[in-house]
């Protein structure tokens, strides 16, 4: 695959997606993860997908991969952090323990 066919790829992945069309994103998605897999953007566009999906363990896993592939990357970390968050809530592991702010109650 060249380098001009996986952006076409990861172009039409990120279509269907946006499309709501979530298999013909993952399959295609999936293509270019055969040839690079280690794509940061297909890494992410794959973790997205299976975060829509309800997947979160699985999306975690592509955020971290993603990661690694593109340290620089803050959104990345954004979507781990969140999705982190999403999973520890789920399990009942997560519980805010914070003492509110005097000055703004309701903030906190």
């Amino acid at each position: 695959m060249i380098e001009e066919e996986k952006e076409r790829l990861l172009r039409f992945s990120l279509l269907y997606f946006k499309r709501g069309e979530l298999k013909k994103a993952f399959s295609t998605c999936e293509q270019v993860l055969a040839k690079y897999p280690n794509d940061p953007v297909a890494l992410e566009l794959m973790g997205d997908i299976k975060l829509t999906l309800g997947e979160l363990e699985e999306a975690l896993s592509f955020y971290k991969r993603a990661k690694e592939s593109n340290p620089s990357s803050d959104e990345v970390e954004k979507k781990i952090g969140k999705t982190a968050l999403r999973i520890a809530e789920e399990r009942g592991e997560f519980e805010l323990k914070t003492v509110p702010i005097k000055k703004f109650p309701e903030v906190s």
